[in-house]
């Protein structure tokens, strides 16, 4: 698989479900993403390569064995005490 980039994100550390912004995805890494009955597709704008796939699973389109780096900034966990 190749590397999906998301600039700008926000970390919150207790949350019990890590979600996605497919807007950010897609315009972060130039991509599209398809969605059916049961799975999801990420692909490549420009050559149609799968990036990533994943299945429905409880309801949910399941991000499958990421590898992420975290910016875990305080300042990003002070920001969201404030708020």
């Amino acid at each position: 698989m190749n590397n999906i980039n998301l600039h700008n994100v926000l970390y919150v550390p207790k949350i019990t479900k890590k979600i996605l912004s497919i807007s950010k995805l897609t315009v972060d890494n130039n991509t599209l993403v398809k969605f059916d009955a049961n799975y999801y597709y990420v692909k490549n704008k420009l050559i149609g390569k799968i990036l990533l796939r994943g299945k429905l699973r409880d309801g949910l389109y399941q991000l499958s064995s990421i590898n992420s780096r975290i910016n875990k900034d305080p300042c990003v966990h002070k920001s969201l005490k404030e708020n």
